[in-house]
């Protein structure tokens, strides 16, 4: 068996996604969720009278570029994606779509969003693991794409509109 990894993306951008009403919440400063270093991607998405229940969405936030050299002959038996995030408050930010991305402009393979609140501290949220290939076949020149990565969005889901609540990732 080979491994790779961990290995971070050289590219982090977002896609426009949410509910039409709400486009949801862009990132600031998406590259920085490149490496882990305290300098950080966030985003403050906040309460839309048009989003289901007051709930909002953040903008999807892609990351590619991983430059993986898993040899041709390979064959792929899982894939494990580790996100270091937090959120500023208890109780406001959780996962709604974790899905990976494949030279596409839509997200592929099964959601693997975990259930539950974010963390107040940094920790990391694992998604997938070395059986898991997210509902997908692959093949060796899928992942070593530039364009193979993971499509990564959130959702607030607490009642309390005063405060602002952020997502950190880093």
């Amino acid at each position: 068996q080979t491994f790779q990894g961990p290995i971070n993306p050289s590219l982090v951008s977002e896609q426009f996604a949410g509910c039409l009403s709400c486009p949801g919440a862009s990132w600031n400063n998406p590259m920085n969720a490149t490496i882990a270093d305290s300098n950080f991607a966030w985003v403050a998405p906040s309460h839309h009278s048009q989003c289901a229940l007051g709930e909002c969405y953040s903008r999807g936030l892609i990351a590619t570029g991983f430059n993986f050299s898993i040899p041709a002959n390979a064959i792929i038996k899982g894939i494990e994606a580790q996100v270091l995030r937090k959120a500023s408050y208890t109780n406001c930010i959780e996962d709604t779509v974790i899905q990976l991305w494949n030279n596409g402009s839509n997200p592929v393979g099964l959601n693997h969003a975990l259930s539950g609140f974010w963390n107040v501290s940094y920790s990391y949220a694992v998604y997938g693991d070395s059986t898991d290939t997210w509902g997908l076949n692959w093949i060796p020149a899928d992942i070593n794409s530039s364009g193979f990565g993971l499509f990564f969005q959130l959702i607030r889901t607490d009642n309390n509109g005063a405060l602002v609540c952020y997502a950190l990732v880093d």
